[in-house]
């Protein structure tokens, strides 16, 4: 059987799901319909996103964005090949401006099948 992963838009969104379903979790905690988004590289993506939203929002400091943001995407990234993949994202455009990333990040992804 294939690894799933569930790929949720918040903490909150992760908070409804129920217990039965089994897999691993991973949890989207950005806000890309604000501020700046374009970059060459995702470590210059992530270094312009900590820099603003340090700036403009009391996130908390570099480091606990690396911890709850960065990290995240990385466990996207390294998700195998052959998973199941569920995205957990709610039809607003706050939600689908996230889901584009997502799924940016999992066009290279071998052989996973999305729902």
């Amino acid at each position: 059987m294939a690894s799933e992963y569930h790929i949720f838009n918040g903490d909150q969104l992760l908070a409804q799901l129920s217990p039965e379903i089994t897999g691993t979790r991973i949890v989207i905690r950005e806000c890309l319909m604000d501020g700046p988004v374009a970059a060459d590289t995702l470590h210059d993506f992530y270094k312009m996103r900590t820099r603003f939203l340090t700036a403009e929002y009391p996130i908390g400091t570099i480091e606990e964005y690396h911890k709850n943001v960065v990290t995240e995407f990385e466990r996207i990234q390294n998700i195998p090949p052959n998973s199941a993949i569920y995205l957990w994202f709610e039809d607003d455009l706050f939600c689908q401006v996230n889901c584009w990333l997502v799924l940016a990040l999992l066009q290279d992804q071998v052989g996973c099948q999305l729902s």
